[in-house]
């Protein structure tokens, strides 16, 4: 990919004002007290940012604190004894007349108690403007944006942007601005739509962590439809649909949804099954392999059987009678042990049986009806 080079007017004054709050100003005041110990340099920096507040910007007000006049004070004591301190007389020499200005509203004498934002410097020179909303209420509202907070904003998002890798990936830049906000509270949705409004993040990626929308698209209904013909028979037919909807949204939304459409009746349509293990039965193919099989055994049987009786030697009538009786009763016998078993099966329908025992039961069954209640051996 080639990258495409684009010149753009670097607006240097709005860079400047994202550093006219309070809290920046009352910093560089703090550092200025230890003017005795500090490097030319140091100085240097401290002045020439006062510079841009009261000329470059216009805003004298930002800087009128007492605590600020009391280390100037102390500056033009001994600067004429110290080279490092000559550029320090030389701004607030010029600086005097416009703060002298100021104080012909003796509001000024009451301001210069507190640290001052950008709009209350204009307004003090500007005069004071209503600050009431147009509906006479206070212009409170966590949703209204100064001008302050917004500078403030784009500052620590450039503190978040030049801070080390570490600290982007142990926390977001949502909850590194609300940590370090100084100003109203707001809510961590008020910054996303503030971020992407000013342009400072990426639209994209605030989307997939915003929440879904209240209503449902047309394609996301049928992407719902799909999913339920395709995985209704499934285990979990709702952890499939969720993995693979369209926009992420909570299980109880997506249910209401399939109600909603007719999809189903209610949500234990679309419950989770527990994996039970399936009772195999053999194929109809098996089945007949294993009865021919026991049809041969059985004719081997029936064979041996008869040749056995052939060669035994028959004494008296009443020793065959005998023979016939016992094998008449143990014939009944057998016959109601098999219909009783085969009772018990159908009562007892949760006991799992082995499979070749109650085909073997079965075939036994239906070979005595089938021969006028003479059991099969």
């Amino acid at each position: 990919t080639r990258a495409i080079e684009q010149e753009q007017e670097f607006d240097f004054r709005g860079f400047v004002l994202k550093y006219a709050m309070a809290k920046v100003v009352c910093n560089y005041a703090l550092l200025l007290q230890d003017w005795d110990t500090l490097k030319p340099l140091t100085l240097h920096c401290i002045v020439k940012m006062f510079h841009r507040f009261v000329f470059d910007m216009g805003y004298p007000a930002l800087i009128c604190q007492a605590s600020l006049f009391l280390t100037f004070k102390k500056i033009l004591e001994v600067a004429d004894l110290r080279s490092d301190l000559k550029e320090v007389k030389t701004f607030f020499l010029h600086f005097w007349p416009k703060f002298v200005k100021l104080c012909e509203d003796k509001k000024m004498f009451i301001e210069i108690l507190f640290w001052k934002t950008a709009r209350e410097a204009q307004e003090i020179q500007d005069g004071y403007s209503d600050l009431r909303g147009p509906s006479g209420g206070a212009s409170n509202k966590k949703s209204n944006w100064t001008s302050e907070e917004e500078n403030e904003l784009e500052l620590l998002v450039e503190l978040y942007n030049d801070a080390p890798e570490e600290v982007k990936k142990a926390q977001k830049l949502v909850d590194f601005i609300m940590e370090r906000w100084t100003w109203r509270p707001k809510s961590k949705r008020l910054f996303m739509l503030k971020l992407v409004e000013k342009e400072l993040v990426n639209p994209e990626t605030v989307a997939k962590k915003a929440r879904p929308p209240k209503t449902w698209g047309d394609e996301e209904i049928e992407k719902l439809r799909d999913l339920y013909e395709e995985h209704k028979d499934s285990d979990d037919v709702m952890g499939s649909i969720l993995e693979n909807m369209l926009i992420k949204r909570s299980k109880k939304s997506v249910i209401d949804k399939m109600i909603q459409i007719q999809l189903i009746t209610d949500k234990s349509a679309v419950k989770k099954r527990s994996k039970r293990s399936k009772k195999h039965f053999p194929s109809r193919s098996q089945v007949s392999t294993r009865s021919d099989s026991d049809d041969e055994n059985e004719n081997n049987g029936e064979q041996e059987r008869s040749q056995q009786r052939s060669e035994r030697p028959q004494s008296s009538g009443e020793s065959s009678d005998s023979d016939s009786e016992s094998s008449d009763s143990e014939s009944n016998d057998d016959d109601e042990n098999d219909k009783e078993n085969f009772s018990r099966l159908e009562i007892s329908s949760n006991r799992v049986y082995d499979d070749e025992k109650v085909f073997d039961l079965g075939r036994k069954l239906m070979a005595n009806d089938m021969m006028g209640s003479h059991p099969v051996d």
